[in-house]
């Protein structure tokens, strides 16, 4: 559902990604994971199709983002870590909104927001919410029907437990029916106990990947830390 063939790119002499080969399949849940300027970032706003690579193929749900960028746009559900929601619009007039865009019937908002527990908020306004409950939203919109190609940076900062655990659940949800979900998070316990594979970024390549069954959110640490 999501993948990357020899990426690169620079900013200015700096290399960020070294021919990066990364590929999410479908029904599977990938975490990403390195230090700070391993090239997460980069990886993901390219992913995201936000960043244009200087060399490499990007691919969304089959489409390729260079020659069939609606197409593969279409497949793609993008969270970054600050979700530009648009804030003078309620709660229930953004998740409708968005279903709408992605041709979704109205009956699939409603459990979404419940999902999110924005369900007593539907009339507030997005730009009145707390950074976490806008967080919930954001999710929760990427969770709407459609999308077959998910990408989630640090998806559940700001999150209380008991959301986090509603949305794990919902990602599995997705996994199952499918989707092919790409996640990053520093959150190395969670992301073990989320996801179907480990991949571990240094110096801009792909150092590792593992199933996350084989490794350990202190193995991790240790890999990191070198």
């Amino acid at each position: 559902m999501i993948r990357l063939a020899a990426v690169e790119k620079r900013y200015g002499g700096k290399v960020a990604l070294a021919r990066l080969d990364l590929e999410v399949a479908a029904g599977r849940i990938v975490a990403l994971v390195g230090a700070n300027g391993a090239g997460k970032s980069t990886t993901l706003s390219i992913a995201s199709g936000q960043v244009v690579p200087d060399a490499g193929r990007v691919e969304l749900g089959g489409k390729d983002l260079a020659s069939d960028p609606l197409g593969a746009r279409r497949a793609l559900a993008h969270v970054p870590q600050d979700s530009p929601l648009p804030r003078a619009l309620t709660v229930g007039e953004t998740a409708a909104f968005f279903a709408e865009v992605r041709g979704v019937a109205r009956a699939e908002v409603a459990p979404l927001v419940v999902l999110a527990g924005l369900e007593a908020d539907e009339g507030t306004l997005v730009r009145e919410l707390s950074g976490g409950m806008r967080r919930k939203l954001a999710l929760a919109v990427a969770l709407l029907p459609g999308p077959v190609a998910l990408v989630l940076d640090e998806p559940f900062a700001g999150l209380d437990e008991v959301a986090q655990r509603r949305f794990e659940d919902a990602l599995r949800a997705r996994r199952d029916l499918g989707a092919g979900i790409l996640v990053a998070s520093h959150d190395l316990d969670r992301v073990v106990g989320l996801a179907d594979e480990i991949v571990v970024l240094a110096r801009g390549t792909v150092v590792r990947r593992a199933k996350a069954a084989d490794i350990d959110a202190a193995t991790l640490r240790t890999l990191l830390a070198g």
